[in-house]
This record gives C-alpha cells, sequence and structure tokens, in this order.
C-alpha cells in the first residue's frame, strides 16, 4: 500500500497571494501537484476547510477566490 501524499495549507496563504504577481506561479505549482497525486489539505482557524483531490474541484476552488 502507499503512502497518502497530503500536503497542508493555511487557507489564509490563499488570501495573502491574491494580488501577489506571483500568484499564477504558485498556483500552478499546487496543480503540478493534484497532478503527481498530491492531496490538498487547506485548514482555517486550525480546522479542515477543504479537501482538494481532484482539477475540477481545484477550479472551483479558484474561482471562489476570483483567481
Amino acid at each position: 500500500m502507499h503512502p497518502v501524499k497530503k500536503i497542508q495549507f493555511e487557507i489564509a496563504t490563499i488570501h495573502d497571494m491574491a494580488y501577489n504577481p506571483h500568484v499564477d506561479k504558485y498556483l500552478k505549482v499546487l496543480e503540478d501537484l493534484i497532478k503527481d497525486g498530491y492531496i490538498l489539505v487547506f485548514y482555517m482557524d486550525g480546522e479542515v476547510s477543504t479537501t482538494i483531490r481532484d482539477l475540477k474541484h481545484f477550479s472551483n476552488f479558484k474561482k471562489s477566490f476570483n483567481l
């Protein structure tokens, strides 16, 4: 059995990156991680806010932040 490839982030990171000129590069890295089989887990105030396992969910996630 293969270990689960999971990476945790604070959702505040997305808020902080919204107007950063490097946001597209950052989002591309996250997209590449998903393509490589990683699960992205976003936390807010110490609680799981969302878990992203596929590109469709990631696309919707980006839209919710107007990215």
